[in-house]
């Protein structure tokens, strides 16, 4: 926990330094060009900034290019429709089952449906149990702002597939299946939902990152001989840090 809360205060301090004061320059599809400081918009649909002491909104339609300027370099951002993600953490919390804090990785990629929905599909790797599994999922985040930093809410949905045949030993064989722990006996999967809230930083057209917490539920069954079947529930916290790719 001391590690995640160290890399949250990181994450803070760099959006700080990489947010002071963005410069850009705007070309518009007729010819116009206008420079100034990016002010917050008040619609999703538009761009606004502030040029000469004068407040500018134009119509995304109407815009060709937008240059960042940083301090050391410039930087064309283009917006794309599409972004490709990569997120780890850990699933903390209290449960009935031996796994204190499971670790996961996922890969999602994600189209925008409108100018703050975006929805995709993921998969990655997770391990419990001395098991491995593999998610199957659909993505869905909701930005609240068209700007460098926007906080965001996420639903994953989808199903955790065993990711190793299992090989029954035989203590497996010869034991009654209602005395193994889930390790030794056939693994299928269960669903699988992770609703959440975070906040994600552009550092650059092309490449960002994010900070989430949310609440996460899954089912893992597990079967044995005679018929004999367990299901186990987990109903954690997800915390999870991951990189924005356009």
């Amino acid at each position: 926990m001391k590690k995640f809360l160290f890399i949250a205060l990181l994450f803070v301090f760099v959006h700080s330094v990489f947010a002071q004061n963005d410069k850009v320059t705007v070309f518009l599809k007729n010819g116009s060009t206008f420079s100034g400081k990016v002010l917050e918009p008040d619609s999703p649909d538009v761009f606004k900034m502030e040029s000469r002491k004068n407040v500018l909104v134009f119509p995304k339609t109407d815009i060709d290019t937008i240059l960042y300027r940083n301090t050391a370099n410039k930087q064309t951002l283009v917006e794309v429709p599409w972004f490709f993600k990569v997120d780890g953490g850990l699933l903390p919390g209290n449960s009935e089952n031996e796994e204190s804090a499971p670790q996961f990785f996922h890969g999602s990629f994600n189209y925008g449906l409108t100018g703050n929905l975006f929805a995709g599909g993921g998969t990655g790797v997770e391990y419990y149990m001395e098991q491995t599994f593999i998610p199957a999922f659909a993505n869905f985040e909701f930005k609240f702002r068209q700007t460098r930093f926007s906080p965001h809410l996420f639903l994953k949905a989808g199903y955790l597939f065993p990711g190793e045949v299992q090989q029954p030993s035989d203590l497996y064989s010869n034991s009654d299946s209602r005395n193994l722990p889930p390790k030794y006996l056939k693994a299928s999967g269960g669903v699988l939902l992770n609703p959440g809230f975070g906040f994600t930083s552009m550092l650059g057209p092309n490449l960002g990152f994010s900070i989430a917490a949310g609440y996460r539920h899954h089912v893992l069954n597990y079967s044995g001989k005679d018929k004999y079947e367990l299901e186990q529930r987990y109903n954690r916290i997800s915390l999870s840090l991951g990189l924005i790719f356009k």
